[in-house]
């Protein structure tokens, strides 16, 4: 299995995400996760989480090919009861034809939760070129 090292960063206090006067308070939680493929692996993640409707991803990883970067926003979708979200990827080493794909990622609402100080992602699905891959993993809080 692939490793993705990982940054998340949540405004949740206890089960409900809040803001307060316009401030967003923030736990920001770190680790590696894994991917259900060896061919590819994060190096480091960024998740920011707009009260319960949005999350805003920041990725870097590697493939057999090289280094990619890619960003994402998932949002909140009742009809599938979880978060949703298209991105684009650029990759480093390919030609111009070839440099910026799209992807997607889907998270089910049971599927990422606090426990004490960890951050658990029990599944997350992402899409590329019709191909399915999954990561998980548990991720543990850091300073602000």
């Amino acid at each position: 299995m692939g490793k993705v090292a990982g940054l998340l960063i949540l405004n949740i206090q206890g089960d409900e995400m809040y803001s307060d006067n316009n401030k967003t308070f923030v736990d920001v939680f770190s680790g590696e996760f894994s991917v259900n493929d060896n061919t590819w692996s994060l190096d480091a993640v960024r998740w920011s989480f707009v009260e319960k409707e949005k999350i805003i991803a920041s990725l870097k990883g590697k493939m057999r090919s090289g280094p990619f970067e890619a960003e994402i926003t998932l949002l909140w979708r009742e009809e599938i009861g979880g978060y949703f979200g298209k991105g684009a990827i650029t990759y480093h080493n390919f030609g111009p034809k070839y440099k910026h794909n799209e992807f997607s990622v889907e998270i089910g609402c049971l599927d990422v939760y606090i426990e004490e100080d960890i951050c658990v992602i029990k599944k997350a699905k992402w899409i590329e070129n019709e191909r399915p891959y999954l990561f998980y993993g548990e991720l543990e809080q850091v300073m602000n």
